[in-house]
């Protein structure tokens, strides 16, 4: 959480800044004391507002509020999976390709321990790691009718089972336009 520490009461923060020739006047002490009052409710409903709409702490609609500031729709997630989604995404895009950040996104998705990152050149990179399609990803998978005119034999719709394009899309994502990516199971 970025350092933002909640303030408990102003009158502690205010009152060694007081002149001592008005520090006796009841008059202008009942008026800091009303004002004092009043920020440390602002400063309550700041705090709570932060939380709400801090991506580690908020739940249910403000989540989904956050996922739209990054371009992601929760599609049924919960929201520990949505969570750790939008922080995959956020990280994606305050990210610049760089290979550290390709290896912690493959570790999350798949669940890996060890991943060998290797540059192929031109313009490729490849992964092996040694994890499985994880609970990550199986999570946001989805069975879905193709088209409505193919069935099989028995005559039930063909679907077809496919990752969630917004996982897919994240990991097209982290490398600059251009470079190929094989990730590959060791």
């Amino acid at each position: 959480m970025p350092e933002f520490e909640k303030i408990a009461d102003y009158s502690e923060v205010g009152g060694d800044l007081i002149p001592s020739r008005f520090s006796e006047k009841n008059g202008y002490n009942g008026i800091l004391d009303s004002i004092d009052s009043q920020l440390n409710d602002l400063e309550e409903t700041g705090y709570s507002l932060f939380l709400d709409m801090w991506v580690n702490t908020a739940t249910g609609a403000t989540l989904d509020i956050i996922g739209e500031y990054v371009d992601l729709l929760r599609r049924g997630r919960d929201d520990e999976t949505y969570r750790a989604l939008i922080k995959l995404k956020i990280a994606v895009n305050v990210g610049a390709g760089q290979p550290e950040l390709l290896i912690s996104i493959i570790k999350v998705i798949y669940s890996a321990t060890i991943v060998h990152y290797k540059f192929i050149f031109p313009v490729g990179v490849e992964i092996e790691h040694n994890g499985e399609l994880g609970l990550f990803i199986l999570d946001t998978m989805s069975l879905y009718p193709s088209d409505p005119d193919l069935v099989l034999d028995d005559g039930e719709p063909l679907y077809l089972r496919s990752a969630d394009t917004s996982s897919e899309e994240l990991l097209d994502a982290v490398l600059p336009a251009g470079v190929a990516l094989t990730i590959t199971n060791i």
